[in-house]
């Protein structure tokens, strides 16, 4: 490469033996550069949020180098090893293309989404309710509501919390064929660790959570929404593993018996505990961000069983509220980026952090999940 050395180098030296023209040179250099930036806010990241679709969209500028990205992305997946580009990742990576190339055709599509899944809700739920009633839920919701949340999404929401009436909880499942994942729908009174008790209930069952959300409603309901993958134990037909996760939310809600003797007698399959040899020692990083709504939090631990129910029992326990929940491995290692805000404000953020990282850390070093408080 006479005498060029490093990432210049080697583009140099790869762009003379494929005559490689300026454009491409630039796009390969790019590609190289920016090899993870699209898995990395695709999996990791809210891409609801405007600003995470406005910073990718700076990284790609152009429709070329986005479509280059996108095929690298599902290459670079790929060939990782067998199994680690699911639908449901696809699914992520096709949904970050989407909108991004919006965007770069037109700046202003981000603020168009509210008003369209506005649209699309009054015309699911056109004839079944007042407008009214509409009207009310879409004030009391969060402010990001319909910018994260489909029109589809939004008339069940509003149809759960009214047919909820004395019920201490409602949940509705469907089966997501493309990405090949379970939707679970939880709808019941804020204030009861609904979110602890649902990843419990399907930790319970040995089932793999992709990613959560919770909204809460400001008349004191909550919604939790759940991707679960799908799985040899929950299979798209298989509709009784959900009515045995009901079964055991309504003895959780109703206290006839509690999480710890839930993970005592829960389900175990062959190799669940694989990796437990392997050294991963857990970190937190929070990022406090000034513009943001929401507190992001990075976890990261050796991937295992249990991992999310761990996370979710330390949330809990320090009275921080979950909005957002992107969970994702790489190879043996867990990463899991929440989205979350504090239910007493009035708490010093960073004295509260610094007792929540060394919790963190030693809930997830312990194996057994009956042992976690």
């Amino acid at each position: 490469m006479d005498g060029e050395s490093g990432l210049k180098g080697f583009i140099n030296f790869i762009s003379e033996r494929l005559y490689l023209q300026t454009e491409e040179k630039e796009l390969l250099e790019f590609l190289i550069k920016n090899i993870y930036e699209m898995i990395e806010t695709a999996l990791h990241q809210d891409i609801h949020q405007p600003t995470v679709i406005q910073k990718f969209a700076k990284t790609v500028v152009t429709d070329e180098r986005l479509a280059a990205l996108y095929l690298f992305s599902f290459a670079e997946l790929r060939a990782v090893a067998p199994g680690t580009l699911t639908a449901w990742k696809k699914l992520l990576l096709s949904e970050l293309y989407e909108r991004t190339l919006k965007y770069l055709h037109d700046p202003e599509s981000l603020d168009k989404y509210p008003q369209v899944t506005r649209a699309g809700v009054f015309k699911a739920l056109h004839g079944e309710l007042p407008v009214a009633d509409i009207e009310s839920h879409l004030r009391l919701m969060p402010e990001d509501y319909l910018m994260t949340a489909y029109s589809e999404e939004v008339a069940l929401h509003i149809r759960l919390i009214r047919s909820l009436k004395d019920k201490p909880f409602i949940l509705h499942h469907e089966f997501n064929e493309e990405g090949k994942f379970h939707n679970l729908t939880l709808s019941c009174v804020s204030g009861q660790e609904s979110f602890k008790k649902l990843v419990g209930a399907l930790t319970a069952k040995s089932l793999n959570i992709l990613g959560a959300h919770i909204y809460l409603k400001k008349d004191g309901y909550v919604i939790v929404s759940v991707q679960v993958e799908e799985s040899d134990i929950a299979t798209g037909g298989n509709f009784e593993i959900w009515k045995e996760i009901k079964f055991n939310l309504a003895k959780l809600f109703s206290k006839e018996t509690n999480l710890k003797k839930m993970m005592r007698s829960r389900t175990r399959y062959a190799g669940e505990q694989k990796g437990l040899d392997k050294a991963i020692v857990p970190r937190v990083q929070v990022e406090k961000e000034t513009t943001d709504t929401f507190t992001t939090i990075r976890v990261e631990a050796r991937d295992h069983m249990g991992m999310l129910y761990k996370i979710a029992s330390v949330f809990a326990d320090f009275g921080i509220l979950i909005h957002r929940a992107k969970i994702s491995t790489q190879g043996d290692r867990g990463i899991d980026v929440f989205y979350v805000s504090l239910k007493d404000q009035r708490v010093p953020f960073n004295k509260l952090m610094s007792q929540f990282k060394a919790n963190m850390i030693k809930i997830l070093m312990i194996e057994r999940l009956e042992d976690v408080p």
